[in-house]
């Protein structure tokens, strides 16, 4: 019967106390009971709710430059524009159009960097035509990607540019790159000639020494001429050049 009463007592609500006057009481779980013998009560334990994910708002993360999601929204930009102008890729199915003028003959180079690490940029190159040039993509040694490419027309080009991660990452916040467009540097040649004449006689003289900027000297021919070399950035690059001749005199 003492066991019994004990079950009853510590069984009741925690907010009332035994008899009218009210208490702070301390929840107990009831004792159960075996042939007379208390026993420890097996607690289940507490599991906490299941929290939804949070869902990051993509409109937080576009950049200045939207809408710019296809060739007719392209954002015009200029080659040798340094400035940093950052841009995002900010869902996985957003995608940004570029358009800038090249002219023929010259060597470009359209680089994105600083992406982020939610991203995997493909760029794809256009003539204003629509049809696609490149969509090869040389990743670089500090992460960035490029497209090299010669114009071979004096035109409006398009770059598009999209992420190709897989599987994406859907709520990623490092959706960042830059990008930019520059002449490439080559190494090709500039070829000149000149023949070399005595003022007074007006005869072509063989055997002059002639000096490139005081370097590089070499001899005329037999008919006075001298051809030489000069390092260029690129095919339509223009120097000046400083030539002098001297007639080595052999007594």
């Amino acid at each position: 019967m003492k066991n019994l009463i004990y079950l009853l007592l510590f069984s009741l609500p925690t907010q009332f106390a035994w008899g009218a006057e009210q208490a702070l009481v301390v929840a107990k779980p009831a004792v159960n009971t075996i042939d007379g013998q208390n026993t420890v009560p097996i607690l289940k334990p507490t599991i906490p709710p299941i929290k939804p994910p949070i869902i990051q708002d993509p409109t937080l993360f576009k950049d200045v430059f939207e809408p710019d999601d296809t060739k007719e929204q392209a954002t015009t930009i200029f080659v040798g524009d340094d400035t940093p102008y950052q841009h995002t890729l900010h869902t996985p199915q957003d995608e940004d159009w570029f358009r800038f003028y090249a002219n023929a003959q010259i060597p470009y180079q359209i680089i994105t960097s600083d992406i982020g690490s939610d991203i995997d940029i493909q760029m794809s190159l256009y003539n204003s035509k629509g049809e696609l040039v490149v969509t090869r993509n040389e990743k670089l040694v500090d992460g960035s990607k490029s497209i090299s490419f010669t114009s071979s027309v004096s035109d409006d080009y398009l770059i598009r540019v999209q992420d190709i991660l897989s599987p994406p990452v859907a709520n990623g916040v490092k959706r960042q790159y830059r990008l930019k467009v520059k002449t490439a540097s080559v190494n090709v040649s500039g070829y000149y000639g000149v023949r070399v004449f005595d003022a007074i006689s007006g005869l072509s003289i063989s055997g002059a020494e002639v000096c490139h900027n005081n370097t590089d000297c070499e001899y005329t021919t037999s008919n006075g001429d001298y051809n030489g070399t000069i390092a260029m950035s690129n095919p339509n690059d223009s120097r000046n050049i400083t030539l002098v001749a001297k007639k080595n005199w052999i007594s």
